[in-house]
């Protein structure tokens, strides 16, 4: 997961030299900003009409997978 981090041109990059605390302050930050806002207006309104759920555990790998018939 380093390699992002060491390309100049990486988006990745800006956060080379954060500390683990600078680090999960940004996380934190884009958590209620970004995701928290897309979960409440978007993804939970329109749960029960999902029809595949995919279930993410560590690192984003998919752990379960539902087909709602």
């Amino acid at each position: 997961m380093k390699r992002p981090f060491l390309k100049p041109e990486s988006y990745f990059h800006t956060y080379v030299d954060k500390t683990d605390e600078q680090a999960l302050a940004i996380a934190d930050d884009v958590w209620h900003r970004i995701n928290e806002i897309n979960l409440e207006k978007h993804i939970e309104p329109t749960r029960n009409r999902a029809k595949l759920i995919l279930k993410k555990g560590e690192n984003h790998k998919i752990d379960e997978i539902k087909l709602r018939k």
